[in-house]
């Protein structure tokens, strides 16, 4: 593991033991755990480059922090802010936007979230809703898909959504005639489906993590139930599912592309189901129980396999 991995990986343990993702369940995020996220780590503006405060690092070191993340189930809005809407901003044509937005994004002054959905644009005006929008009903800026077009929207109606997963915050944003400024055109997916899939290798390695862990210990007929053969084929099943997962993820941090995003946001979402449903039922009658940490797995992995397009889509992308 590497010192940025090695650094959040701490940093989620202090600050964001289960217990602490447990009792905001459904709240959203701790803003001032975040501004110490962005302050004494630097990581909220880890894309975002020098010029505009950040730290200038790849996608590679978002992938590594996002996979802690992902790891830890924590609910800050890394995903929402640190990638998808600044690598919007990165991309757009637009340097104002870039010199007002970037650095209070890096500095974690503000978040940010990208918006897309059924939303139509005339005469400078947005019309339409989208749903579901990360982290939609707390971001200071609102990055808009319209058209052919991204655009900076005043606001918009802001409705809360419940979700399987209570730790990841989604809203529904209206917009009826909202005043927006074009920025650029639409921008690439590739930035956020590798960050997700990062994610979702992280949360499906402790996922197996809980479960070998259990099985060490649980015993049946005065043995650990891991000494039993069908039991050590599923552990063995879960760790080649994890790697591969780990391994897809990475290579599409380091080497982004279309095919690449994809592949990696298809295996990953289904290999993080697959160990998350395997870690439930090694657990037993315990691993269906609200007080046990494996359901908040199970269903952060069955909500993001189809965040941002499910597999079977991604699968057809790259044929």
């Amino acid at each position: 593991m590497n010192e940025l991995r090695a650094l959040v990986r701490a940093f989620c343990a202090d600050t964001l033991p289960m217990s602490a993702v447990r009792e905001r369940l459904g709240a959203g995020y701790d803003p001032a755990l975040w501004r110490r996220f962005a302050g004494e780590l630097g990581l909220a503006g880890l894309a975002v480059p020098e010029e505009y405060g950040g730290a200038g690092q790849t996608l590679a070191e978002v992938g590594d922090v996002q996979m802690e993340l992902g790891r830890a189930l924590a609910g800050l809005p890394f995903l929402s802010s640190a990638v998808l809407a600044t690598y919007a901003l990165l991309g757009c044509d637009d340097e104002d936007a870039r010199k007002t937005w970037l650095p209070r994004l890096a500095s974690g002054e503000t978040t940010g979230t990208l918006v897309s959905g059924d939303v139509r644009v005339a005469g400078g005006r947005l019309s339409g809703t989208a749903a579901p929008v990360l982290d939609g009903a707390t971001a200071g800026l609102l990055l808009v898909v319209a058209g052919d077009g991204l655009y900076v929207a005043e606001d918009a109606r802001r409705i809360r959504l419940e979700s399987l997963d209570a730790t990841r915050p989604l809203a529904s944003l209206t917009f009826d005639g909202t005043e927006a400024r074009r920025i650029g055109g639409v921008p690439s997916p590739v930035p956020g489906l590798a960050a997700l899939a990062a994610e979702m290798a992280g949360g499906a390695r402790r996922a197996m993590e809980m479960a070998v862990e259990y099985a060490k210990v649980r015993e049946q007929f005065g043995r650990p139930i891991g000494a039993y053969q069908a039991v050590k084929h599923a552990c063995a099943e879960l760790l080649v599912d994890v790697e591969a997962a780990a391994s897809l993820a990475a290579w599409a941090c380091a080497e982004p592309g279309a095919e690449a995003a994809s592949t990696a946001k298809a295996y990953c979402g289904d290999a993080f189901v697959r160990v998350a449903t395997e870690c439930v039922q090694i657990h037993g009658g315990i691993g269906f129980t609200w007080e046990h940490d494996a359901h908040l797995y199970f269903k952060r992995a069955h909500a993001s396999r189809v965040l941002l397009g499910t597999s079977e889509e991604h699968y057809e992308r790259i044929g």
